[in-house]
């Protein structure tokens, strides 16, 4: 809990102050007018032609930091209540803060301020006033006017200073009036807006717990000052985003809960008012976390190094030397990224194809040492990473394993977690734990394909007796076999890296292998499982969206329609885009026809139309039978190949078999036209016939009993 001495003045609408209470005494009034103005100076007031500070020859020191004669107004204008408002000064002109000063004697005083512009609402009044902050309560307006009680002076003069803060711009005051304070009359009341605090974005809202005390005139009863805080007011003064007060802010009530749009540190303040107006106001900092700062016990975003991002400092080394051999290693920090700025290229040579070689430590790898925040016991938690590579295993050997994420060692007295590309099946990911001689190894593996040259997250955690992977925000496989007590701790006995991972039959910190051939970016460690997705904190789908995903098409599932010249459009077609990355598939979307029947032989087809080409469900009609083949296709950046001319195209197919029906097919479903007699599906000669002839066996086509086809 802090005072910072920021007062808010409730805005005085329409009311004019002619004065003070009675005891205070009158000391100076100053109207700012515009240099060689005619119009009178206003009674009982001095004049202010925007001169630097000095003595004015009126028995008072006062004036701006600077020569502001060039910025003073009279604009004359007939909506002024009278002339004290019709003429100002410009303090912050160009957003430049100017300094006005008069000469007081040491005290304290009661100050009324008057700002605007009768002309313009291009200005936001917020002043500091011996270190008394008055805030403009309604941004660009004519007027705002400011009381503030009990200012105290202790340099010998009262100063005036225009702020560039909660919005304030192009301050202009009209006219000021200081006297001195007359403290028997009412003290402040005492405003306290309780203990700093911490809370997390999960938990909110938080309690604040703001109070008041006022305890009337000195003598309680002789100048008629009864005790008694009358409304009370929250504002927020800092914050990198909004607190939403309930009850809102602006209401009586000491004690709000407040809600905090995102994470960081907040200064509030209380604003309470006794029943004679006095004010008092106090401020307390609420500090707003995310519990996915405290999980995130490693944080290696390879922004051009490897330091950890996270609370726990654990930071990299870049370790291996370079081959001489073609082609030679490319140990670098590059800008393909799939976050941030740069990744790590750990591209190598690693020999001829086939041969397991990769136990060297001379090929690029992230070395992060022992840490202990990486070790888990049976704890959750989650790895994630990105990676863009071409690398493919080779036969049964460990040639061509990419480890991304490894903590603890591999091979005979294995103990470990790792996430590793290429372990299982070619161009598939593979989440590992093994907790050695407590309950065993346990893997999944996702059922993509991460070797295509593409970026591709990957993530992979443990929550109770169940491990998951997730490729590109999608939950491609479980394993529910670790049991509760499954217990990973002592891993951090070897060393963690990013690139490769220990082999623990031989020395576990100088025998490395499975080394990843390609790119690695924005690697994180959590203390627990991540959610899929989640309001206030990081998930699986959140940092998902923040890389270079491939939109997905589905153009539906194949059908067919009966087809007549006058049918109506089919429909709608059951398309499907999902971009779980970064949106940049923007307005790209379209349906085409692929292919058609020939028209009349060819060799141009007929085109189907979309009602609208660019949404997945658009209607379609067709201008003839046959086969069509429509696709629904989207250019998406994160699919260009720089070395395949014309990519970037993501799409799919769905087959439409448009059949016109037959005679027999209209006989079948009892669809035949009432005049066709003979069965043909048209209504001809052959029915007329039939009409005239059963007509004509009657003499008396009136007569009832008739025989009539109809």
């Amino acid at each position: 809990m802090k005072d910072r001495n920021v007062v808010l003045i409730l805005m005085l609408a329409g009311v004019m102050i002619a004065g003070v209470a009675s005891g205070q005494v009158p000391f100076v009034k100053i109207n700012f007018q515009q240099s060689g103005s005619t119009d009178p100076i206003p009674a009982d007031y001095e004049k202010d032609f925007g001169d630097a500070y000095g003595d004015r020859g009126n028995g008072f020191f006062y004036g701006s930091s600077q020569n502001l004669t060039g910025s003073t107004r009279n604009r004359n204008n007939a909506s002024s209540p009278d002339e004290r408002y019709d003429s100002l000064i410009h303090l912050q002109q160009n957003n430049t803060p100017k300094t006005w000063e008069i000469a007081v004697p040491d005290n304290i005083y009661n100050i009324w301020i008057v700002c605007g512009d009768p002309d313009h609402t291009d200005q936001v009044n917020v002043l500091d006033v011996e270190g008394h902050v008055v805030l403009d309560p309604d941004g660009g307006d004519n007027w705002d006017e400011y009381t503030l009680a009990n200012v105290e002076v202790t340099d010998g003069r009262l100063t005036i200073v225009p702020l560039a803060t909660d919005g304030g711009t192009n301050a202009k005051v009209c006219f000021i009036e200081i006297e001195i304070a007359d403290l028997t009359v009412n003290p402040p009341p005492v405003a306290d807006a309780g203990p700093d605090q911490s809370v997390y974005l999960i938990d909110l809202p938080a309690q604040l717990a703001g109070s008041a005390t006022d305890e009337g005139s000195e003598d309680g009863t002789s100048n008629g000052w009864p005790e008694g805080i009358t409304s009370s007011f929250w504002y927020q003064l800092s914050g990198p985003g909004t607190a939403t007060f309930t009850p809102a802010g602006g209401v009586d009530d000491l004690a709000p809960t407040v809600t905090f749009s995102e994470k960081g540190v907040y200064e509030l303040m209380l604003q309470v008012y006794d029943i004679a107006g006095a004010d008092a106001n106090d401020t307390v900092t609420v500090t707003v976390k995310d519990h996915a700062d405290e999980w995130m016990v490693g944080y290696w975003p390879l922004d051009g190094d490897a330091l950890d991002a996270s609370i726990n400092s654990n930071d990299g080394t870049l370790e291996g030397a370079e081959y001489t051999g073609e082609p030679n290693g490319m140990p670098e920090y590059v800008t393909d990224a799939a976050v941030g700025t740069h990744s790590i290229d750990l591209t190598d040579y690693i020999g001829l194809e086939g041969t397991d070689n990769n136990h060297d430590p001379n090929l690029k790898h992230i070395d992060l040492g022992p840490a202990t925040e990486l070790d888990f016991g049976t704890t959750d938690w989650t790895i994630s990473g990105w990676i863009k590579t071409t690398q493919v295993k080779v036969g049964n050997s460990d040639y061509g394993k990419g480890a991304i994420f490894a903590n603890g060692a591999d091979l005979a007295g294995g103990h470990r977690y790792c996430l590793i590309n290429n372990e299982g099946t070619s161009g598939h990911a593979t989440l590992v734990t093994d907790a050695d001689t407590n309950g065993g190894k346990y893997t999944v593996q996702d059922g993509g394909t991460n070797n295509d040259g593409f970026w591709h997250f990957l993530v992979g955690m443990r929550e109770g007796g169940e491990i998951r992977i997730y490729r590109d925000g999608v939950l491609e496989g479980t394993n529910t076999g670790p049991p509760d007590d499954y217990d990973l701790s002592g891993t951090s006995s070897w060393n963690s890296y990013i690139g490769m991972i220990s082999d623990a039959s031989t020395d576990p910190n100088t025998e490395i292998y499975k080394h990843h051939d390609g790119l690695i970016d924005d690697v994180r460690v959590y203390n627990y499982a991540l959610p899929l997705d989640a309001t206030g904190y990081d998930s699986v789908l959140s940092l998902t969206g923040m890389g270079p995903i491939v939109a997905t098409v589905d153009a539906g599932e194949d059908f067919g329609i009966n087809w007549k010249p006058t049918a109506p459009p089919a429909g709608p077609l059951a398309g499907v885009i999902t971009d779980l990355g970064r949106a940049d598939v923007g307005g790209s979307i379209l349906w085409v026809t692929a292919d058609g029947p020939l028209i009349d032989g060819g060799p141009t087809i007929y085109e189907a139309t979309f009602t609208s080409p660019s949404d997945p469900l658009s209607t379609v009609s067709f201008p003839a039978p046959g086969v069509y083949t429509l696709k629904l296709q989207v250019f998406d950046p994160d699919a260009v190949d720089p070395d395949v001319p014309g990519s970037g195209y993501v799409s799919d197919t769905v087959v439409v078999t448009v059949t016109a029906p037959t005679c027999a097919d209209v006989i079948a479903d009892g669809l035949l036209l009432p005049y066709d007699f003979d069965g043909d599906c048209y209504v001809g000669l052959s029915d007329a016939v039939v009409i005239l002839a059963t007509w004509a066996q009657c003499n008396d086509p009136l007569d009832a009993s008739c025989p009539w086809p109809f």
